[in-house]
């Protein structure tokens, strides 16, 4: 009888906070009420009595707890109005950058589409397609003169409007192992994909705190999930996450809230154009010397065939969820810190959080990317793995 007590009391004890804390945001007009918000609300009383008595135990209340915070995260939000808000989007030649632009557009934003190759199809569409509340500019995020003219430009077009948001979207991806990647490569996505956004947050810093805005970096769900091939974009990408959030809480004495997103595989000019591609092509020309007895031919076609192809069933095309993502981070009176999007992105954001190392290293064998060493030397092909290793031997 004293375990049922103890229990009654946990499940009260949920039930109260969850409740608390809901009419608190609500009193603070961060939650939007109206059927679906007072369902989901009404749901843990529904609940409670299902996971006390049909589960029961331990079991049940952790159910019902899990519930709670799954009920209590997903309540629908409170919005501010887009009015005469700004804001800077970075990469808008293709991908979640060009789509975030025309999104933020229909929606009534004033914005600021950073584009690497000024007057290139992709800026050329924007021009196009959007409103004339867009303005296209010149925008390299690794040229520091070039972030500086895109500052002028923005102060010059802001008059009246808040410069709101800043999405630091620019990004480039790779595949090709540590030993075979050009240091210089390493430095150019380290450039782009991490200190672009450093350079991009220090120069418009000034004016998003005059109106206490918000910043948005596209990081990538490849920052937590070590992924085989991909050192040089994890390690960029992963330095980026932490950047945010140690910016995140430095920020918060000026009232700037900062959220990354975090995608998994999605279709984008940056997984399926020809840019992998030419980058295997020219790390495999500039492979030094004592390299070449080790990675011949085999293991550059292989490294070619692994890339992602245009109808990959790995990537998802539906760019809507990330639109959706960096909309809520930029108007959500109660903006989350970390967006995960991709149909199993949860399910692997959690097993790279919880599962230990070993488990996390067989399930990476049965990637895509990663390179047996079959895929270096042929399997069968004894004549090639004893050349390969007299070659070797030779070099040594």
């Amino acid at each position: 009888m004293a375990l049922y007590h103890i229990y009654l009391l946990a499940y009260s004890t949920i039930t109260l906070l969850f409740s608390g804390v809901a009419l608190s945001r609500y009193l603070r007009h961060e939650l939007e009420l109206n059927l679906p918000s007072v369902l989901l609300l009404l749901l843990p009383m529904i609940l409670q009595p299902l996971s006390q008595f049909i589960l029961g135990g331990i079991l049940g209340l952790i159910v019902f707890a899990t519930a709670c915070y799954y009920i209590f995260n997903n309540l629908p939000q409170g919005y501010l109005p887009v009015k005469e808000k700004a804001v800077l989007i970075t990469g808008c030649d293709t991908g979640f950058g060009h789509g975030a632009a025309k999104h933020l557009d229909a929606l009534g934003f004033y914005v600021f589409a950073g584009c690497l190759k000024k007057g290139g199809d992709g800026e050329q569409a924007l021009v196009s397609e959007c409103s004339n509340r867009l303005v296209t500019l010149q925008l390299d995020v690794t040229s520091d003169d070039q972030v500086k003219a895109a500052l002028e430009v923005v102060k010059q077009h802001l008059t009246n409007k808040e410069l709101w948001g800043l999405v630091n979207n620019a990004g480039v991806c790779i595949m090709v192992e540590t030993e075979v990647c050009s240091l210089d490569m390493f430095q150019k996505l380290w450039e782009i994909n991490c200190l672009g956004q450093v350079r991009m947050v220090k120069a418009f810093l000034p004016l998003l705190r005059r109106f206490k805005g918000r910043i948005v970096n596209v990081t990538s769900l490849c920052a937590q999930l070590y992924t085989p091939s991909l050192p040089a974009y994890c390690s960029s990408k992963a330095a980026a996450a932490m950047f945010t959030d140690v910016l995140r809480n430095e920020v918060k004495k000026w009232g700037i809230n900062v959220s990354s997103i975090e995608p998994a595989g999605f279709k984008t000019a940056a997984t399926t154009s020809g840019l992998m591609q030419q980058t295997i092509t020219d790390m495999k020309e500039r492979l030094p010397a004592e390299l070449r007895p080790i990675y011949g031919d085999h293991y550059f076609n292989v490294m070619q065939s692994r890339l992602y192809k245009e109808n990959d069933p790995r990537l998802e095309t539906d760019l809507t969820s990330v639109y959706h993502a960096i909309t809520h981070a930029l108007l959500a009176r109660r903006s989350k810190t970390r967006y995960v999007c991709g149909y199993f992105a949860p399910v692997l954001a959690w097993m790279f959080n919880h599962l230990p190392n070993p488990v996390l290293d067989f399930i990476a064998s049965f990637s895509g990317t990663l390179v047996t060493k079959a895929d270096i030397v042929p399997n069968g092909n004894k004549k090639s793995q004893t050349s390969t290793k007299n070659a070797a031997v030779k070099q040594d």
